[in-house]
């Protein structure tokens, strides 16, 4: 049986004498039977009538598989015929095993044609869908892609934009800077005036009176220290120089000595000189500091000392650490005979923070009302 099925018969094997004793074995093995169309034969077909018939059977079956055997010997040596001869056992081919391969082999073969045929459609319908897949993925990669290059331009167009407007913010700056330089450059002559001495008084107590070392540090003039600030007032301002409620250039000394110990750290800023009468000139100023323990013990002892309550507390709590920015104002009178400042004259809005920072009238009577200085810092 195998070797019908991985062998093809040679032309002998189908010849007219081997299929006369294929039949006849068949016809003496079976008596009576009828043949069956196709050679297809089972248990049903024929009746069986002794004993003897069986034995018969099993000789012609004997003896069918020794001639395969026979044929199969002969199939290897006419092997090498050629092409016509391949073509004549291709021909024959169905003829014989039609004869040899029983039933079960013919289900089993058909089975497996299905098995092939279903698992062929099965990878199909794989392929079909991973190339679904591949698709699907490739146009969402391509829409993650484009998100993410609208986000990087965006990106780059805010920041395009802040650039810009910082450039514009700069230059304008530098336009005011440059307005007040021409402004100064030209109310400011060379020779000494009230102009003059305006400014380098505030360029030198820009920082207040501070030690040597620390003028020396925060002071863009050369040697800001106290004996230069001294020897400045000695040489501009009268011996009897009238300075708020003090007299002399001891009492201005004084003064800002006394509000540096204060308010530390403070920063006095000369924003603008106005004319006012032939002899009077007035300074617009801006003064900065923070608010740190120290200006608590000497300004507002009563908020953090041995007699503070709760509220006051809580007050001291609320100004520890703020920032504070006052205006003022500071008179300049001249002596154009004698060359002098004959008159100084000094005011500053410490309400305004105050009030900024309190936010009712009520908090800033009772951290101002024991106050050691002033609302003007006279």
């Amino acid at each position: 049986m195998d070797t019908c099925i991985l062998h093809q018969p040679s032309s002998r094997v189908l010849s007219e004498t081997s299929i006369a004793n294929v039949v006849s074995q068949r016809d003496s093995s079976f008596g009576d039977t009828a043949e069956v169309p196709g050679g297809y034969a089972t248990h049903r077909d024929f009746q069986w009538s002794s004993g003897v018939a069986v034995q018969a059977s099993h000789a012609s079956v004997e003896g069918h598989y020794q001639d395969v055997e026979h044929w199969h010997q002969e199939d290897q040596v006419h092997a090498s015929h050629g092409s016509t001869l391949c073509l004549d056992r291709k021909r024959n081919r169905h003829e014989v095993c039609g004869l040899r391969i029983p039933a079960s082999m013919l289900s089993s073969a058909a089975r497996t044609n299905a098995a092939v045929a279903k698992m062929s459609s099965r990878v199909a319908l794989y392929q079909a869908s991973m190339q679904d897949w591949f698709i699907d993925h490739e146009k969402q990669q391509r829409e993650i892609r484009r998100t993410r290059q609208i986000k990087y331009r965006q990106k780059q167009q805010d920041n395009m934009a802040a650039l810009e407007d910082s450039i514009h913010q700069i230059q304008l700056d530098i336009s005011k800077l440059d307005q007040r330089r021409r402004a100064f450059a030209t109310a400011i002559p060379t020779e000494m005036t009230l102009w003059n001495v305006a400014v380098d008084y505030f360029r030198l107590f820009r920082f207040g009176r501070q030690p040597i070392e620390r003028a020396e540090k925060l002071s863009t003039s050369p040697m800001s220290t106290p004996s230069v600030q001294l020897d400045f007032l000695r040489s501009t301002m009268a011996p009897d120089v009238l300075y708020n409620d003090g007299s002399g250039v001891e009492a201005i000394m004084s003064s800002w000595k006394h509000f540096s110990l204060c308010f530390r750290d403070a920063e006095v800023d000369l924003t603008g000189l106005e004319k006012s009468g032939v002899d009077t000139l007035i300074a617009s100023t801006t003064t900065a500091f923070c608010i740190d323990q120290q200006t608590l013990t000497r300004v507002f002892p009563h908020l953090c000392g041995e007699g503070a309550g709760r509220v006051e507390l809580q007050l001291a709590d609320k100004l520890l650490g703020r920032a504070v920015v006052m205006r003022g104002l500071t008179r300049f009178e001249w002596d154009i005979g004698y060359g002098r400042v004959t008159r100084m004259t000094t005011e500053s809005d410490l309400l305004t923070p105050m009030l900024e920072l309190l936010g009712t009238l009520e908090d800033v009577v009772l951290v101002c009302g024991k106050a050691l200085v002033s609302l003007n810092l006279n």
